[in-house]
């Protein structure tokens, strides 16, 4: 049986509601896609996602950390946001639909 990633997605989506209204947004997204590979301190984002005020930056990775995208290790007295296994799969599944329109 051939998986199909579209309905993959949409199941996955229709189990984790929140991370349908953070696809929705490009901003979110790249802040997802910025973190997903290594671990970023609260200044790297701000100096890779420009133009943004911090209180937007801290609105966003409240929304992420939330919705259980993104964590802040809690023995780190800095700043620094990780991705999740959850926003691990979240973008797994999300690349898989946008590959398969491709």
């Amino acid at each position: 049986m051939v998986s199909d990633p579209q309905q993959e997605y949409a199941d996955f989506l229709e189990q984790n509601p929140a991370c349908y209204t953070i696809s929705q947004s490009k901003i979110f997204m790249f802040v997802i896609k910025t973190i997903i590979n290594s671990p970023k301190s609260f200044s790297e984002l701000m100096e890779g996602v420009k133009p943004i005020t911090e209180e937007d930056m801290r609105l966003i990775l409240t929304a992420l950390k939330s919705a259980k995208i993104i964590s802040k290790p809690l023995a780190s007295q800095a700043e620094i946001y990780c991705i999740t296994p959850l926003g691990r799969k979240f973008m797994e599944k999300f690349q898989k639909t946008q590959d398969s329109f491709e």
